[in-house]
C-alpha cells in the first residue's frame, strides 16, 4: 500500500517559470525539438537521468526487481518513451557490470484519449482530465518491485498525482519519478508555460519538416496531434507534399491505431491525409479492384 511505499522525485533541471526569458542552463529550444521527435536530445536526457539515478539511488538501481516505464500511451508512444528507453539502457549497463539481471521496461496502458494539447490546459483542467484518465497496470508484475516512472516535465504535478493514485493499491517496494525538467513556481504562474516550452522551436508544420527528415526522428503522439490540429489545417497539404510515402503510411496507421480519425476535432485533417494517400496510391483499397481481377487457385491436399 502507499503508506509502505517509499516515494521519491528527482529532476535534472529546475526551470524558473517566472523568468523564462532570462538566460538559463536548460535549453528550451532543444527541449522543443525533442518534444517533436528529435530522439537524439531525448536520449541525452535519458542517459543523464540514468547517471543521476545511479548516483542518488544506488540501492534501487541494483534492486532485485527494477521496473522502468514512461508516460502511458495506447499505440503511439509519447515523447518521453525515448527518454525512458535510454535511461533503461544506461541502468541495465551498470546492472550487467554488477552481475545483476536486467531491469524490465514496461508499458502503462492508456484507454482514455483526448483531442487537444495538454500543455495549454490550466491547473484545474489538468486535474479534471487526470481524474477521468483510465490507466492500466499489471498489479501482479508491480507488487514488491522498485518502479521508476520517467517523464520529461513536471509543471503542476497533476500527472504525477494521477499515477500515484493508480498505483496506490499496489504494494510497491519504492516509486521513483524522474523528470528531465521541473518548472519551479509553476503554481504561481500560468501552467500553460509548458506550451511555451513545447513550441520554443516548433511553432508551425513547416518547422517540423526538418526534424522529420533528420535521421534521429522518432514518431510520437504529440507529432500526430500537431499534424491533425485545426490550427495547422491550412498548411497541411503543403506539409504532406514534403513527406515521403513511408512517413505518410506510418502516420495514417498511427492515427487509426489511436482512433484520432473518429474525433470531431481531427476528422477534417484526417480526410486531407486520406485523400493524399489515395492520390499517391498508398492505400490498400486502391489495389482491391485489380486484386479482384486476379484468379487464385488454391489446391487442398488431404
Amino acid at each position: 500500500m502507499r503508506s509502505q511505499t517509499a516515494v521519491s522525485v528527482m529532476s535534472l533541471h529546475q526551470l524558473d517559470c517566472l523568468c523564462m526569458d532570462a538566460p538559463q542552463p536548460f535549453s528550451c529550444i532543444q527541449y522543443s525539438r525533442y518534444k517533436y521527435g528529435s530522439s537524439r536530445i531525448g536520449e541525452a536526457y535519458g542517459l543523464a537521468l540514468g547517471e543521476a539515478f545511479l548516483q542518488h539511488f544506488p540501492d534501487r538501481a541494483l534492486s532485485h526487481r527494477l521496473l522502468v516505464t514512461s508516460s502511458a500511451y495506447k499505440s503511439i508512444p509519447t515523447s518521453s518513451f525515448c527518454i525512458g528507453q535510454a535511461f533503461w539502457n544506461r541502468v541495465n549497463l551498470m546492472r550487467s557490470q554488477a552481475k545483476k539481471a536486467p531491469g524490465h521496461l514496461i508499458k502503462i496502458e492508456r484507454t482514455t484519449l483526448y483531442p487537444g494539447d495538454y500543455g495549454t490546459l490550466s491547473a484545474e483542467q489538468r486535474t479534471r482530465l487526470m481524474q477521468s484518465n483510465h490507466l492500466y497496470f499489471e498489479d501482479a508484475l508491480l507488487t514488491g518491485a522498485d518502479l521508476v516512472i520517467v517523464d520529461d516535465v513536471k509543471v503542476t504535478g497533476a500527472h504525477q498525482q494521477c499515477l500515484m493514485l493508480h498505483t496506490g493499491h499496489i504494494a510497491l517496494n519504492s516509486l521513483t519519478f524522474l523528470y528531465a525538467v521541473e518548472c519551479v513556481d509553476a503554481q504561481m504562474s500560468d501552467p500553460s508555460i509548458e506550451d511555451r516550452l513545447n513550441h520554443a522551436s516548433v511553432k508551425t508544420l513547416l518547422d517540423l519538416v526538418q526534424i522529420i527528415h533528420s535521421s534521429d526522428f522518432l514518431f510520437n503522439v504529440r507529432v500526430c496531434k500537431f499534424i491533425l490540429s485545426a490550427a495547422n489545417r491550412a498548411s497541411l497539404p503543403q506539409f504532406l507534399a514534403q513527406m515521403t510515402d513511408r512517413f505518410l503510411v506510418h502516420l495514417y496507421h498511427m492515427i487509426l491505431g489511436d482512433g484520432y480519425c473518429f474525433m470531431d476535432a481531427y476528422q477534417e485533417s484526417f480526410h486531407i491525409i486520406h485523400v493524399t494517400l489515395q492520390q499517391r496510391h498508398l492505400l490498400a483499397e486502391n489495389t482491391l479492384a485489380s486484386a479482384c481481377k486476379t484468379t487464385v487457385c488454391v489446391k487442398v491436399v488431404n
